[in-house]
């Protein structure tokens, strides 16, 4: 009996898939942990934010991660960017003041 795909092929996309899942978990951790760094010493420059909002983006939009990013583009008045980040945690039950950060972010873009 032959089969329509040949087993190699599909292990390789399991081990590929499983591969990309641990180098992707990696990739948020470092982020996560050079923006903490970041903070740690006081800069709440938009680098440490956007550390932030990539891993929180990296990791299926994370809530807490794009808060915190949220947070700090909000310390250095990038309202535009914070508010992108407060829309994606502002549902969550453990944020709340992500909703008037949110409105407060529009806000201050000013008339769109």
């Amino acid at each position: 009996m032959k089969l329509p795909f040949p087993i190699h092929l599909i292990a390789s996309v399991v081990i590929g898939c499983a591969c990309y899942q641990a180098t992707t978990a990696q990739s948020v951790s470092i982020l996560q942990r050079q923006a903490e760094r970041s903070l740690a010493q006081g800069n709440y420059a938009a680098e440490a934010a956007a550390k932030f909002e990539r891993a929180g983006r990296l990791n299926n939009s994370d809530p807490t991660l794009l808060y915190h990013a949220a947070e700090a583009y909000n310390k250095v008045r990038d309202y535009h960017n914070a508010a992108n980040c407060y829309r994606t945690a502002k549902d969550d039950q453990r944020f709340p003041m992500a909703n008037l950060r949110y409105a407060r972010s529009l806000k201050q873009q000013g008339p769109l």
